[in-house]
């Protein structure tokens, strides 16, 4: 089965639903903006996830800017952090997010990519890695709140 842009952009449509579903329903944010953009570099608190199947391997790649995050992490864990737990909860956070997001937005997929198995999420430390990465068709979006930004990217 060859996948197209119009397919990449079909099921990065259905994680953006979720991500802003996750941010206004469960976190009480504003969402302010969602814009398709042309790249995205910075990877802030970033974490990446694998859909596959057989045929099709997608990438999905979240980046979460700073403010965001802090507004994040501080929803979801309150005041309960014991300091020695706080470096690992930072890091483990957007492998989090990321699976929630993409995990609920298969069952809106189309069809045809409902079958595709999520992996688990890889936290990538080493930017140069991405430099590496040859991507077939690849779409980006920027998720803005009123308190900071989520960017994703679906790629092949």
């Amino acid at each position: 089965m060859n996948i197209t842009i119009d397919d990449i952009n079909e099921i990065l449509d259905c994680i953006k639903k979720e991500a802003v579903n996750l941010f206004i329903n469960d976190m009480s944010l504003n969402i302010e903006n969602i814009e398709n953009i042309e790249n995205h570099i910075s990877k802030n608190h970033f974490s990446s996830i694998e859909l596959n199947n057989n045929n099709i391997n997608l990438i999905i790649d979240l980046d979460i800017d700073d403010d965001l995050f802090k507004i994040l992490f501080k929803k979801i864990f309150k005041n309960d952090v014991i300091e020695e737990d706080k470096k690992e909860l930072i890091d483990a956070l957007p492998n989090e997010i990321i699976n929630i997001i993409v995990g609920l937005s298969i069952r809106n997929f189309p069809n045809k990519y409902k079958n595709l198995t999520l992996s688990l999420p890889l936290k990538v430390e080493d930017k140069k890695i991405f430099k590496n990465i040859n991507t077939q068709l690849s779409s980006f979006c920027k998720i803005v709140t009123s308190n900071g930004n989520l960017y994703l990217n679906l790629k092949t």
